[in-house]
Formats: C-alpha cells, structure tokens, sequence
C-alpha cells in the first residue's frame, strides 16, 4: 500500500474544512493517509482521524504559525524525502499555490496547481483542471514522477466521515538556510468569514459578494 500525504492548515478551530476535503478523497483511494501539520496548533490535526487519517506528523514549533516560503518548503521537501508518498495533496490556498511550486522545482516532481476533480485509482494520479479563465478543462496525468504533487481547490470535493485511530507522531527537521524573515504581519481589520470554507452549497447559490458573506455566517 502506499502512501498519501496531505498538507493540513489547521486554524486555532482545527483543520480547515479544504483540508478535511483532501483527507476523505486520500481515504477513498484505499492508500495510507498521513497528514503533515506544523505550528503550535498542529495537535488539532488529529482531529482529521474522524475523516480517515492513519498517521499525524506534527511539529508544534511556533515558528511554523506564520508562513514562511523558506522554512515550509524545507519541512515539506525532509518529509517527502522521508515518506516517499505516491501524493502530496494540499488545499490551492494562498500558502498552497506559494509553497507546492517551491517544492516540486526542489526536488524535481510533477505538480498539477488549481484542479477540482480528483481520481486516484492504484498508483495511476489523473485531475481536471480550468483552462483558459475556465473556459475549457484539462485533464491531467503524470509520469516519471515518483511522487506526485497536487493543489485543490477548495468546495470542490466530499466531506464524508470515515473514523480510524490516528497515530500521533512528533516530527522534527534539521536547521534551514533561510533566505527570507517574517519581520511583521498586520492583519485586515475585516470581520468577514473565509468563503472558502462556508458550506459549498451556500455559496454556489448567489454571485453577490456581499450576499455570499451573509450567507457564510448564517
């Protein structure tokens, strides 16, 4: 059986709903589902069992609660080295489009970004993707890619339980040649919730931004 691995973003509510996406649809392949979370809420990632996760790797350091390109793309690169997954699977967020690219040049493996279908059937790896401002789709395969690595939008897949019992490892990773520092981050004063993670069939009801919003906290 091999290996999915899924990049979870964990809030200090828990896993995102796209994480929990990616988790149900790495279960449904029949493969082994381990999960990667980092930062001081990463423990909250077990909470993703519920949803068919084996395995939990968690590295609770608090210098993983703010994004920085250099030191998750040398977490991720370690990890992938380690596990050697058929997948990488992670959500087409802000810190998935960044990070997934800097990973795939590193270490040399195909990569799909923006998709919304997914089939893993064995270890054959195919996705479907917008083209052209999404005026046509495109499906995608890979090869000579030992491990394939792939961006998802969110909304896009099933949330279905699945319970297992998680095994909770605590990971670590060597010292990283960081090229950049977080110095300061100021957040929008906006009160509005993430649309991505209200409940897809909410949001696919109105094209009104403004509508949508209100929605999402209903």
């Amino acid at each position: 059986m091999s290996k999915i691995l899924v990049l979870s973003e964990v809030s200090s509510n828990g896993p995102k709903r796209s994480t929990q996406e990616l988790v149900c649809a790495a279960k449904k392949s029949g493969h082994e589902v381990l999960v990667l979370a980092l930062g001081s809420n990463s423990a909250k990632a077990q909470a993703l069992e519920k949803f068919g996760a084996t395995e939990v790797l968690s590295c609770a350091d608090a210098s993983y609660d703010q994004y920085n390109s250099d030191l998750w793309t040398h977490a991720l690169c370690e990890t992938i080295q380690a596990v050697k997954p058929l997948a990488v699977l992670a959500s087409n967020s802000s810190l998935g489009k960044d990070l997934l690219p800097r990973v795939a040049a590193r270490l040399q493996f195909g990569i799909a970004t923006d998709c919304t279908e997914l089939s893993i059937e064995g270890e054959k790896i195919t996705v479907k993707k917008p083209v052209y401002s999404g005026k046509a789709f495109a499906t995608v395969g890979f090869e000579n890619s030992a491990t394939k690595l792939i961006t998802m939008r969110a909304n896009q897949l099933p949330v279905v339980e699945n319970p297992t019992t998680a095994k909770m490892t605590t990971t670590s990773f060597s010292a990283a040649n960081l090229m950049t520092k977080i110095k300061e981050i100021v957040q929008g004063t906006s009160q509005k919730l993430d649309l991505t993670e209200a409940n897809p069939t909410r949001a696919g009801l109105l094209y009104s931004p403004e509508l949508l919003g209100a929605l999402a906290q209903a």
